[in-house]
């Protein structure tokens, strides 16, 4: 297979080093990088010969005048609409961090851009590659019950969280987008769609609610408050904690994270990958808890 060409745009960002990790472990270039901020030297231990932009005309330019396979859209939330759109009208393919739009209205005119365009539109949401939950769905696919589910996920942060992007609900969609929809869209690929669900608790730190799901009713928990790390996650000093339970086996959800991100690589450069029609789902789902 001919080596493909790649671009990313939001480099500084802690996920960038994913997608250029993954690039390099498929085999394929990195040509091109724009960032706002040019503390971006981790590029060097993955494709030190790329191109740098820190303004983002320069960058799709360059990008199109040098036909690129895809662009990779890592910038804050808020941008990604913006960014996958001008990618599309560059004639470029697009694979997008999570979420791919803050709501339903936006991905549907990506796919109407996407169509016209006769291009692809990834996104990644590498929840659906975790090793202990390809067992599971196939259990639950074959069988017609209803699975009752207890998720605890907690995904600590500090301080600068809330002065962030991430802190605001208007760029970010707020932590029910940016953290819960990987916990959403899993579940909804688990289970099936929703059918309905309550809020119990939904402040700035933490919410949790139930969701009531095809093949399963979930009582779930979301956090990024380091102090909801049960006692003995913090005396392992470990910053994340994930909990799910079905049907009271305990599933093994706190390892198996890492290259997650090249196996959704590898599924994309398969056309295998998670589409805009795919994330729908758990966008509109987030959209209405927000609406709430």
């Amino acid at each position: 297979m001919k080596n493909k060409s790649f671009g990313i745009i939001g480099a500084a960002g802690f996920v960038a080093p994913r997608h250029m990790k993954a690039i390099r472990d498929t085999n394929n270039v990195l040509r091109v990088i724009c960032d706002v901020n040019d503390s971006v030297g981790i590029i060097d231990s993955y494709f030190p010969e790329a191109e740098f932009f820190n303004n983002s005309v320069d960058f799709f330019a360059f990008a199109e005048q040098v036909k690129l396979n895809y662009i990779v859209v890592c910038t804050p939330s808020y941008l990604h609409f913006q960014h996958v759109k001008k990618a599309l009208e560059c004639g470029i393919n697009v694979i997008c961090e999570k979420p791919l739009g803050l709501d339903v209205n936006e991905l549907r005119r990506l796919q109407k851009i996407r169509d016209d365009n006769h291009l692809n539109v990834y996104t990644i949401l590498q929840l659906r590659h975790h090793p202990s939950l390809w067992g599971i769905k196939s259990s639950i696919q074959s069988n017609t019950s209803c699975r009752n589910v207890r998720i605890r996920y907690i995904s600590s942060r500090g301080n600068w969280y809330k002065k962030s992007w991430k802190g605001d609900q208007y760029k970010s969609g707020g932590l029910l987008m940016n953290l819960g929809v990987h916990l959403f869209d899993m579940l909804i690929w688990l289970f099936g769609n929703p059918k309905r669900f309550e809020l119990f608790e939904y402040n700035d730190s933490y919410a949790s609610g139930t969701l009531s799901l095809q093949k399963a009713n979930v009582n779930w928990e979301l956090s990024y408050n380091w102090e909801m790390l049960p006692r003995k996650a913090k005396e392992n000093k470990q910053s994340t904690y994930r909990s799910i339970v079905i049907d009271d086996k305990l599933i093994d959800f706190n390892s198996g994270f890492d290259g997650l991100h090249t196996i959704c690589y590898e599924h994309i450069l398969d056309d295998d990958g998670i589409a805009i029609e795919d994330t729908l789902p758990a966008i509109q789902l987030v959209n209405q808890m927000n609406r709430e």
